[in-house]
């Protein structure tokens, strides 16, 4: 009997399906109850805007931190005196289903003052992840299965039996690390002197194994 050890891997990569936009609003005055005031009023434009997504279908989620306060020293330039200044800061996130509608959005709110955006969390829809996570663990352990047939082959036997089989990390003696899963990546590119146009990367979905398989010699 020999014992053959494979690596197994699949993948797929998917159009983006839902992004999901942070949006950052920050402001600082000297004065506490100003600057609350103005974060506020930013953060209460962007929230109706968020509901305004929802509400027709461009977007199928939002959500909103509370404004948060707090003292900042800013030191003035060359000098060790520094001024105390209020700093608000709040986040409004909103999960898009329409590209278009979260491409405007970036160009509208990205104009205000005080508002940057955060971040830009490209995925697809949990139900499609979920089907196709499945349907790629069962190419990774078919490829596990054909390697070590091919193997197996070249050295004269006819047949593998699976003996073990292990994702990553589970392997014991084996370094921990992290594999397969989602893998996402996004480009924000200038479209024309108008606007921006976003062009997120594919969604990449991917399964590993390892896997032991007996092979019998022939007599």
């Amino acid at each position: 009997m020999v014992l053959i050890a494979v690596h197994g891997a699949a993948a797929r990569f998917l159009p983006a399906e839902r992004g999901t936009l942070a949006l950052g609003l920050a402001l600082e005055h000297a004065d506490r109850e100003v600057v609350v005031r103005d974060v506020a009023a930013l953060h209460e434009r962007l929230v109706a805007d968020a509901k305004s997504f929802v509400h027709r279908g461009a977007a199928t989620w939002w959500g909103s931190d509370q404004v948060r306060v707090h003292s900042v020293r800013r030191y003035r330039k060359d000098s060790e005196v520094a001024d105390v200044v209020q700093a608000a800061a709040a986040e409004v996130r909103v999960k898009f289903r329409d590209f278009g509608a979260l491409s405007d959005w970036v160009e509208q709110a990205g104009s205000l003052e005080g508002v940057t955006v955060a971040d830009i969390d490209w995925t697809v829809t949990e139900a499609h992840r979920t089907q196709v996570q499945r349907e790629v663990r069962v190419q990774a352990v078919r490829d596990a299965t054909q390697r070590a047939e091919a193997y197996a082959a070249a050295i004269g036997a006819e047949s593998v039996e699976l003996q073990a089989l292990w994702e990553p990390g589970l392997r014991p003696g084996a370094d921990s690390h992290a594999g397969g899963g989602f893998t996402t990546r996004a480009m924000l590119s200038a479209s024309g002197s108008s606007g921006f146009e976003l062009r997120p990367d594919d969604i990449e979905i991917a399964a590993e194994v390892t896997a032991d398989f007996l092979v019998r010699l022939p007599a």
